[in-house]
């Protein structure tokens, strides 16, 4: 199995570059640092968060690795804040919360455990599309930033409603989350997000590197492959997708 960190990045990669298409690109806004000043604005600043406008919750595959009753939960938040320090509040004023919990996703709402928590990402909004994660908020109607940062990191699991001691800015903003009731939805990639014009890919993966004396096998690289391969086929891209080649036949 993928370690948990390495499978949500690729998670995130995958997504990215197949909605990927020429532009001027897009930097993270949020950093180490603005991170640390959004945490002391959420514990120290009464009114900072000025709303929370939706929430979402879907499962978490850690990269397809996780399937059915093993997928874990993962929400998103929508919060409303009060900064004027574009590289907090973004541009329109909205932050996105992505809480992992180290429950197991069952189809039945009161069923999911989310009293504790493994890790949390921030994100803002994006303003254009090609600027964007490949899923819009369909009720809000906003494209999300297409990468996160880590917040937070709980490799033993946090039972945050237990232990408020651990982090008393995200407990408080997580405890604001919780009163949300608003439900917004997700889209999915579809042909109508796919940048027009026809999109070329060859993928070779490559496992067994024996013969280097650079580095040894790749054990994930087949399974890595055929993610990206599946992905970028979903979103109509042409892919030609090839296995164990070597110097020669590449």
């Amino acid at each position: 199995r993928l370690h948990r960190d390495y499978a949500h990045d690729l998670e995130r990669f995958v997504n990215s570059f197949a909605s990927w298409q020429p532009a001027d690109g897009t930097a993270r806004k949020f950093n180490g640092a603005s991170i640390e000043r959004f945490l002391s604005k959420v514990e120290k600043e009464e009114g900072f968060i000025a709303e929370v406008i939706g929430f979402n919750e879907f499962p978490y595959t850690h990269g397809r690795t996780l399937v059915g009753s093993n997928r874990e939960i993962e929400r998103e938040y929508w919060f409303e804040v009060a900064a004027d320090d574009a590289r907090i509040s973004g541009q329109d004023g909205l932050v996105i919360l992505h809480v992992h919990f180290a429950g197991k996703w069952h189809e039945v709402w009161s069923r999911r455990d989310r009293s504790t928590i493994t890790q949390i990402n921030i994100r803002h909004t994006a303003q254009h599309e090609e600027d964007a994660f490949w899923k819009k908020c369909v009720d809000l109607d906003k494209w999300r930033e297409q990468y996160g940062e880590r917040v937070r990191s709980f490799p033993g699991g946090w039972k945050w409603k237990e232990r408020p001691e651990v982090s008393p800015a995200l407990h408080k903003l997580l405890s604001i989350a919780e009163k949300c009731t608003r439900f917004v939805r997700g889209k999915s990639a579809s042909t109508e997000n796919v940048p027009t014009g026809k999109r070329r890919a060859l993928i070779i993966a490559n496992s067994n590197y024996d013969d280097t004396r650079s580095f040894g096998n790749l054990p994930n690289a087949n399974k890595d492959g055929q993610q990206l391969n599946d992905i970028l086929r979903r979103m109509k891209w042409d892919v030609a997708f090839k296995m164990e080649l070597g110097l020669t036949r590449m």
